[in-house]
């Protein structure tokens, strides 16, 4: 993954660490754990996806920018499962608040 990518990107933006780690429901030290290269783990699709929602960019775009590698050739992992829900939560929020 290419850290540095996401770091000009989201300060391109004018996005905040904290910004990008809301919108990818993560925490603010992953974020910076990705920019810096000693993450743990790349983002997941689920992550990737919000991501490239906030920076309003097409999701294969942002795979590509990033040099992000798929883990598993079925393309399918179970954080993409727990992501879908965390997914789900979030839209269901945003519905309460329009109510």
């Amino acid at each position: 993954m290419d850290g540095e990518k996401l770091k000009e990107i989201r300060e391109k933006l004018g996005y905040s660490r904290g910004e990008v780690a809301d919108a990818a429901l993560v925490t603010e030290y992953e974020v910076q754990s990705w920019e810096e290269g000693w993450f743990i783990k790349q983002p997941s699709s689920g992550e990737v996806e919000l991501m490239a929602e906030l920076f309003n960019m097409d999701e294969d775009e942002l795979y590509t920018l990033l040099d992000i590698e798929d883990d598993d050739e079925s393309g399918v992992r179970f954080s993409d499962f727990i992501d879908a829900g965390l997914r789900a939560r979030k839209h269901i929020r945003n519905i309460k608040k329009q109510d």
